[in-house]
């Protein structure tokens, strides 16, 4: 039974007939396999020029609409309660990523270099990132961190303006489940 099983299998597979006909078969595969290859990369290129052109036409949008700060001395905290929209730029970032990314090699337009050297504004917000594991226990990463969020509550208590950044929310979370409903009402605001 098994040797008319084994000569019948070789008369199937090594018939001129079965060969081509799987040859074609594996040719078309492979065809199809490449054409739908080519037009997810055309449609991926597609895609993102689209995504370009929003961005430019939002940018274009908000630079209509951007308030300019006034150049009067100001004190820090003034400037905190009203910072500017958007910042001012040699540069429009979008065209640099379609050149760049897209790979479209098309110069930045010049008109929109600004020549002139002006100071550069730098503006500092508070944010911390921990790596748990890295250097120290998850568990001494927790004492450290609530050290660095109990600072964080007693400084914004005094300057009310200001905002905090958070990345690592498990420590967040251990450090809101010890604090009383005052200090999370603080941190709400």
């Amino acid at each position: 039974m098994h040797r008319l099983a084994v000569s019948a299998k070789r008369k199937v597979l090594l018939n001129p007939k079965t060969v081509v006909i799987y040859v074609f078969a594996i040719f078309f595969t492979f065809l199809l396999a490449y054409h739908h290859r080519l037009s997810q990369h055309e449609n991926r290129h597609e895609i993102r020029s689209l995504r370009i052109i929003q961005m430019r036409l939002r940018n274009d949008e908000s630079e209509k609409n951007v308030s300019m700060v006034s150049e009067k001395s100001t004190t820090f905290l003034e400037k905190c309660e009203n910072p500017p929209k958007e910042a001012k730029t040699d540069f429009n970032t979008f065209d640099l990523f379609e050149s760049v990314v897209v790979g479209n090699s098309k110069p930045l337009p010049e008109k929109r270099i600004n020549r002139k050297k002006e100071k550069l504004k730098v503006f500092v917000l508070p944010f911390t990132h921990v790596d748990p594991g890295w250097l120290e226990t998850f568990e001494n990463y927790t004492k450290r961190t609530n050290q660095i969020l109990d600072n964080m509550h007693n400084f914004m208590m005094k300057n009310e303006k200001m905002r905090f950044m958070w990345a690592e929310f498990v420590f967040f979370e251990r450090w809101w489940s010890l604090q009383t409903t005052e200090v999370k009402e603080d941190v709400k605001k």
